[in-house]
């Protein structure tokens, strides 16, 4: 399996959504649309989101036929002791407040 990390053209209102996305928020409606501008360059393709509360995968597809529904990281792609390590390594980095808030 080959797997491609990239971003594609997005319009203003999805920038806006991704810097919203980089801050934890986690809109449903937006990874619809991505999955969908995704779809239109890349079948099949799945869908890779870090969120303060644990990482999603899952195929364009589904996302976009599903209202923007998205499954946790399943443990057959990685372990949850080295998904645990990156997702706090992450909340370091990308999510200081909702590494705060854990530990409050």
């Amino acid at each position: 399996m080959d797997l491609a990390v990239f971003s594609p053209p997005l319009s203003d209102s999805l920038r806006h959504k991704q810097k919203e996305h980089s801050r934890g928020m986690f809109f449903p409606a937006e990874m619809k649309d991505i999955a969908e501008i995704t779809l239109n360059t890349w079948d099949p393709s799945w869908l890779f989101v870090a969120t303060p509360s644990g990482f999603l995968f899952t195929p364009c597809r589904f996302v976009a036929d599903n209202k923007g529904q998205m499954w946790q990281l399943s443990e057959n792609w990685a372990e949850k002791r080295i998904q645990d390590k990156y997702l706090e390594l992450l909340k370091d980095f990308e999510f200081p407040r909702a590494s705060v808030a854990t530990t409050t």
